[in-house]
């Protein structure tokens, strides 16, 4: 999977030396208060970053989302990126669509993410309770409507004083990332940062 050739076609966004103000932060702050905010690489569905997601999710190769992982360690880690993070959480996953595919996509670049960096990943901060329908082919009015109150803070307490990065594999329109976002400030007392693999060109 780490090939020569999965570097030299990947095109990098550069975003993490800029955490605090770049195309991510601003998709995502009309939406929610976050803090720092970076994709890795720019996403589209026939690139190679779009090849690697696909096979993450519906291939069953989830060793795809570790190698991911351990690359965004590596080289939004070289930034800064990572510092002062307390936590890992990584976007919880539906049941329905966990027994379908095995794995949630999301928990295992978080785990690559977390053996590059030595930070731990946490999955019992928040859950989500709903699954209605892909994102993938919905509109952006739709997509917001799609994750609307499905996600679900179950340990509040664990969140006090802490600054938290959420991991998704691919962010649109920023509308499921924001979403988990607003449910853990609900905790109040709370940081929370994004981390994706990609995103989707605008």
């Amino acid at each position: 999977m780490a090939c020569a050739d999965c570097y030299a076609l990947l095109e990098y966004t550069g975003q993490a030396a800029h955490s605090l103000d770049n195309e991510l932060a601003h998709r995502l702050w009309v939406k929610t208060e976050v803090n720092r905010c970076a994709a890795l690489v720019l996403h589209s569905p026939h690139s190679r970053s779009g090849n690697m997601v696909y096979e993450l999710k519906y291939c069953r190769h989830p060793e795809h989302g570790r190698w991911m992982g351990h690359m965004m360690g590596r080289e939004m880690g070289r930034e800064g990126f990572f510092d002062d993070i307390d936590f890992v959480i990584p976007v919880p996953l539906a049941k329905v669509r966990l027994r379908q595919r095995g794995y949630n996509q999301s928990e295992e670049i978080a785990r690559g993410i977390c053996e590059a960096t030595g930070l731990e990943m946490r999955t019992d901060i928040v859950v989500r309770d709903t699954f209605v329908c892909s994102q993938t082919s919905l509109s952006p009015e739709q997509r917001a409507a799609n994750v609307d109150g499905v996600f679900r803070l179950v340990n509040a307490d664990a969140l006090k004083g802490r600054h938290v990065l959420v991991v998704d594999d691919v962010v649109t329109t920023g509308a499921t990332m924001s979403a988990v976002a607003n449910e853990l400030l609900r905790a109040g007392d709370v940081t929370v940062s994004v981390a994706a693999w990609g995103m989707a060109r605008g």
